[in-house]
């Protein structure tokens, strides 16, 4: 198993969207607070609202992500 997973940010009351790979062992939860910090951008402190998974075929191989729905709090 891949101990890493694609998760796109998608802003529920913000035009926002950030796609990046991290870790399963910190993936966040429906509920979680987290602080996006991202390069040469400030950080960005969201409310994870809803997290769906997402499966593609892309050249005869499935491709999984996860799409996280966040409400932006605060943008640092």
């Amino acid at each position: 198993m891949n101990d890493r997973v694609n998760v796109i940010f998608s802003g529920t009351n913000k035009n926002f969207l950030y796609n990046c790979e991290i870790p399963t062992s910190v993936l966040p939860r429906n509920g979680d607070r987290i602080c996006l910090s991202i390069p040469g951008h400030s950080n960005i402190r969201c409310y994870v609202e809803d997290m769906e998974w997402q499966y593609a075929e892309l050249s005869k191989k499935i491709d999984t992500s996860i799409v996280a729905k966040v409400k932006i709090l605060q943008e640092d």
